[in-house]
Parts: C-alpha cells; structure tokens; sequence
C-alpha cells in the first residue's frame, strides 16, 4: 500500500508517448528483420504483438548473434528502450510505499499540497514495532553488548518488557558525557513517545556494593588494615541508589561502618574507640 502518491499524470503521460514511439520504432524495423534475420524474426514479431503502451517495458528479446545486436542498436532500439526504463523508475518514486507495517503518527501536509525539497511531511511508526534511546554513562557502557537483552519497565504498565541492544553510538555526547544506546522492542502495551527505563544485568567478577558515603573523592575508600585506617584506590563501577559497585579490593578486606570525620590516612584506628 503506498503511503505517499504524488501527481504524476503530466509524466505519467510522457512515459505512455515514448512507449507508444518505441512500439513505432520496433513496428517499422520489423520488415527489415524478417528480411535479414528470418530466423531470429518470430521473436521480434512476438515482442510487438505482446506489447502494452500501459504496462512497463519488458526485456527485449537476446539477440543470437553480434551482427543482429549492431544491427539494432545502429536503429535506437536499445539507446530508446533504456531510456523508457529510466523514465519508468522514475515514475515508480512518484509512489512512495510503506517500508514495513506501521501507523501515521504525525502528517504536516494536506492532500494537493505543494511539497518542497528537504520539507517533513510526516512521521512513520511501526505497529507494536519501537525503538527507544537511552543514555548511559560512559562507565556502563563497557559493559553493553549488540544483540543482548535488556529489561524494560515503566510506570505506564505493570510487569517488564523485553528488547534487545541494537547499537552502541561509539560517540560521547560532551554536554552529558553519556552515550547513546539503541534498542529494538516490541510489545503491544507500548505507544510511541512512552517513556521507558532500561535494566540490564551484568556479572562484574571481584565486585562489592558498599555505601556510597564511605567513598572518599569519588574513588577512594578506608579499609582496616593492622588496626589502622589505610586509603585505598577503587574503581566505581556502577552507583544504585545509595549503594556504589565497585571493584578494587581482594576479598575479606574490612571496611569501616561509616566514614567518621577526621579520618585520614595511616590514622590509628583505636584512637576512634577512645571515649
């Protein structure tokens, strides 16, 4: 079904004249090829009496020899044939067809409206068919995959959906430092222009969640170390509310309850059990 149809009479027309020319020239270049090619002749004569002016080209007949191609192309029949085929696949952009199966969700052009070049006429959506971007942080970017899943929730609807990553934007946005992530889903509870949040899961060996305020410059902690408090480096790799997951320490290392104030580096530990 076509989307799209622009006027294409006055062209449409043009393209039926040179059809009608063309069956012209094969008509009157018939006689000569019962005379000199009377053995390729049946076909030519088959050509013409199939030929509709309404109904597109079809391919000419092959010829069986060079002498007969020369002969041909030495009367136009192949320069006026590609040329009706050209005037053809135009005329085929004068309908514009559906790419897939989908719903009008925005049209800015009423029926016998004059078009101009680069104008936006409307806006095409597959049925139950979506594709959301998200951003991400260029932290959990590294661990997003083409072709996984994903989870998707929203306050619109109860329960999940499921979509699939289809791409990575392999830029950085400089205003948000995030990338853009793409991904295909479909379910019927969706309407285009829903908002949507994406869940993904990934298994980060050797991690730990702790309390984001026991983070000291955005990714140093205390650890307890021969009962003194030592500064370690670590690398955040995801934040979760009040909680960061990071990556960094060897297991059974201790950590404080809570960052108390005053606390530094090589600090005697049991000076801050003195009363």
């Amino acid at each position: 079904e076509p989307l799209l149809v622009i006027e294409d009479s006055v062209f449409r027309n043009s393209v039926l004249a040179e059809r009608s020319s063309f069956l012209n020239l094969v008509t009157l270049v018939l006689p000569d090829i019962i005379i000199d090619f009377p053995e390729e002749s049946a076909k030519w004569k088959r050509y013409a009496e199939s030929f509709r002016i309404e109904s597109s080209l079809r391919p000419l007949p092959e010829p069986a020899t060079d002498r007969e191609r020369n002969y041909l192309a030495a009367r136009n029949i192949y320069n006026k044939f590609y040329a009706i085929r050209s005037m053809e696949a135009t005329l085929g952009k004068y309908r514009i067809a559906a790419p897939f199966d989908g719903t009008v969700t925005l049209s800015e052009v009423n029926p016998g409206a004059l078009i101009r070049t680069g104008q936006k006429i409307g806006e095409f959506a597959a049925s139950g068919n979506y594709e959301l971007r998200v951003s991400a942080a260029i932290r959990d970017a590294g661990f997003l995959k083409v072709n996984t899943p994903v989870m998707l929730v929203s306050d619109d609807f109860t329960g999940t959906a499921s979509g699939t990553i289809k791409r990575i934007n392999a830029n950085i946005s400089p205003a948000t430092q995030t990338v853009s992530v793409y991904i295909d889903v479909s379910d019927p509870r969706l309407r285009d222009g829903m908002y949507l949040t994406a869940l993904k899961t990934v298994a980060v060996p050797d991690a730990f969640a702790i309390s984001r305020t026991l983070l000291h410059n955005d990714h140093q902690l205390f650890v307890l170390e021969n009962s003194r408090f030592v500064l370690k480096s670590v690398r955040v790799i995801a934040y979760n509310n009040d909680k960061a997951v990071i990556t960094g320490l060897p297991d059974g290392t201790k950590l404080p309850a809570e960052k108390l104030p005053g606390m530094y580096d090589g600090m005697d530990a049991r000076a801050m059990l003195k009363p």
